[in-house]
């Protein structure tokens, strides 16, 4: 898998979104077959309810319990008994290319961060590492999606609000807890697919 076929299907997805204030969601990311789209990626919604997400404090708590949900049990969380639709099947299409995670989160308007004063870096920076940046006046709302291939790359682009979508390639290979997740949680479904 290259960034060619990649970013370029990233980027689409987020251009394709028309509303603000999304729940996020996970995708089945998918090569083509011989009869539909030869040698073309596909995003295909996994299924997950938009209210699924709304269950914790943070959306990646949740994904946290999705790769908890496929490790133990086989199966994504079914949390229908508390009103929640009843999830759909973990079935790994047979052209899987590795899953994708589309959020909202908060960013710093580009030209800010780049600001030549080094106390406005730094205090930006600061901000970053304490998750605080929804609280700062810069703030930028941005959409942000990350893949990770069934091979355990990561592809990273996002899209603040009033702008087009760009890549993040200091993102390339991120260590972080959503990247983690994901990682996780795509190795999950490959395990899950060599068991059946």
């Amino acid at each position: 898998m290259n960034d060619e076929r990649v970013i370029p299907v990233l980027m689409a997805e987020l251009a394709s979104r028309t509303d603000w204030d999304e729940s996020p969601d996970l995708l089945f990311m998918c090569d083509g077959d011989e009869t539909h789209h030869p040698g073309q990626l596909e995003l295909h919604p996994l299924g997950v309810a938009p209210e699924f997400w709304m269950m914790a404090p943070h959306p990646l708590d949740m994904l946290d319990a999705l790769v908890r949900g496929m490790a133990a049990y086989d199966s994504l969380p079914d949390y229908s008994e508390f009103g929640f639709p009843k999830p759909p099947p973990p079935v790994l299409p047979p052209t899987f290319a590795g899953l994708v995670f589309r959020f909202e989160a908060w960013g710093i308007d580009p030209e800010v961060a780049g600001s030549p004063d080094p106390a406005v870096r730094e205090r930006i920076r600061r901000a970053a590492a304490e998750h605080d940046l929804h609280a700062q006046p810069e703030r930028v709302e941005s959409r942000q999606i990350l893949a990770c291939s069934s091979t355990g790359e990561f592809y990273w682009a996002q899209q603040q609000r009033g702008h087009e979508p760009m890549t993040l390639p200091e993102h390339s290979d991120p260590d972080g807890r959503l990247p983690k997740l994901l990682a996780e949680l795509t190795m999950e479904f490959l395990a899950l697919a060599a068991r059946r």
